[in-house]
């Protein structure tokens, strides 16, 4: 069973920015200065969810740059709320890079929320399509959206305890790893398996739930799923170029 308890606390572990005075975790020891111009003005705000509740909330420029980072927990809502508000409202001067503010912790993947802020007359949407799918930009400064990212959350987590509920599915999990692993990026045959493979992938791109798992062998099968569609995605796309 989920314990509820635990994301109750969370925010009681959680660096405070807040009580010093700031948000941002950004600062000049870990800003950079980018290498050509950026529109600042179009952005993606990237919350990174882990499964024990912790955020990681980036608002990123482009695959390279980002001009905001900051961390919250689940049930911190007042915080995470702020954080957002902060980074949409605020146009900071600083660029930095995600590495280089949160080291190493976003290296195991996370459930990730993005919306997009396009330009000034553009609204923010939502792209999590199956929980919200419409024009939330006049509902931005109230708690809806972090309101939302904590209902989500629990939301999958049920999911995923609903669908780990006896061995079956892990059983199904360690049947496609094995098969999207039999060919790597490199091999000549990657290309053609892709096709074989892909309603597979598919199927597993729908259930990134699985990262929310309390337990941390599907968190790992899961992810090494991923990382093999990928690769004989790219290696299908390499030899179409």
């Amino acid at each position: 069973m989920i314990n509820f308890n635990k994301f109750r606390n969370k925010k009681n572990e959680m660096l405070s920015n807040l009580e010093q005075g700031t948000l941002e975790l950004m600062n000049n020891r870990n800003t950079v200065s980018p290498n050509y111009p950026l529109d600042v003005e179009a952005y993606t705000i990237e919350i990174y969810i882990s499964h024990s509740g912790d955020l990681y909330i980036i608002k990123r420029i482009d695959g390279n740059y980002i001009a905001g980072a900051s961390t919250s927990s689940i049930k911190d809502r007042e915080r995470t709320q702020k954080i957002i508000e902060e980074m949409v409202e605020n146009n900071s001067p600083l660029i930095s890079q995600e590495f280089r503010v949160f080291g190493t912790k976003l290296r195991d993947p996370h459930y990730v929320l993005r919306f997009e802020k396009l330009n000034e007359n553009q609204a923010i949407w939502w792209e999590t399509t199956e929980y919200i799918s419409s024009n939330l930009n006049y509902k931005f400064g109230t708690e809806y959206f972090s309101q939302s990212i904590t209902n989500i959350f629990f939301e999958l987590k049920k999911i995923s305890e609903a669908r780990l509920k006896d061995n079956k599915y892990t059983d199904v999990l360690k049947t496609y790893q094995k098969l999207l692993s039999k060919y790597k990026r490199n091999d000549s045959e990657a290309k053609y398996y892709y096709e074989e493979m892909k309603p597979v992938i598919e199927i597993m791109r729908r259930e990134k739930y699985l990262l929310l798992s309390e337990d941390s062998k599907i968190r790992s099968i899961y992810s090494s799923i991923i990382e093999s569609g990928d690769d004989l995605y790219s290696s299908w796309m390499d030899a179409y170029r």
